[in-house]
């Protein structure tokens, strides 16, 4: 429903949108190809020890309270989310490799200059205009929610009011409801979940080292931005 109707499809050269939940299971890659086998893919990978410190703080949220490093970390499920060359392999079993563009979280957004250059990338591939992309677009920055929710029962009805408005199409009031900050002021403690300690951030790298290394062998690139 989100996408273009049939009669307005012609008005655009591309429809996509994002997610990074396709990438985690086995089959999507095969259910792609036989709805959109031409379609191009935009994969952005990041330093797989601060994505699950990221999928950590998450899960605090959802749980609406700070859950204890060491029980999260002992769930090894959580870890194949970072797993990369495997969950990418899924994909490239099904897909030419020219129909892919790999992107590096760091090298994106450590600096204005990265920004700007993975934008034009984007726009190569695409076979759009990089110049046409509103500058207010481009440096908004978005899920920037962390911690845990200070009242999670609330916070589920208010999902539960947006996916209602949503289909009734008040998309725009939901963009200005946000603008406000008032979901963030009312729900969430920005304080839910403890940081990684320096030597658990150590002992989960050496978890994800071999499947770095097969992931550089993969892409024919480094990866030592998330070595250091």
């Amino acid at each position: 429903a989100y996408f273009p109707k049939h009669e307005d499809r012609g008005r655009y050269k591309h429809a996509g949108e994002i997610t990074p939940r396709y990438i985690l299971d086995a089959d999507t890659a095969g259910r792609i190809k036989a709805v959109i086998p031409d379609c191009k893919m935009i994969i952005m990978l990041r330093n797989p020890v601060d994505r699950l410190y990221s999928n950590y703080k998450m899960h605090c949220m959802n749980k609406a309270r700070s859950v204890p490093i060491n029980d999260y970390l002992a769930n090894a499920d959580n870890f194949e989310k970072g797993l990369y060359s495997t969950l990418l392999d899924n994909f490239f079993k099904e897909f030419a490799r020219d129909q892919f563009l790999t992107l590096v979280y760091e090298d994106v957004f450590l600096s204005e200059e990265g920004h700007y250059t993975a934008l034009k990338t984007v726009a190569g591939f695409l076979d759009i205009d990089a110049d046409a992309f509103s500058q207010d677009v481009i440096f908004k920055t978005y899920n920037q929610t962390s911690g845990a929710p200070k009242n999670k029962g609330m916070l589920k009805r208010l999902n539960r009011i947006k996916k209602h408005m949503r289909k009734w199409g008040m998309d725009p009031v939901i963009n200005m409801i946000k603008k406000t900050g008032i979901r963030e002021a009312l729900f969430v403690k920005k304080d839910g979940a403890p940081e990684f300690t320096k030597d658990q951030r150590q002992d989960i790298y050496k978890y994800y080292c071999d499947d770095i290394e097969r992931l550089e062998n993969m892409l024919g690139r480094s990866f030592s931005v998330w070595k250091t």
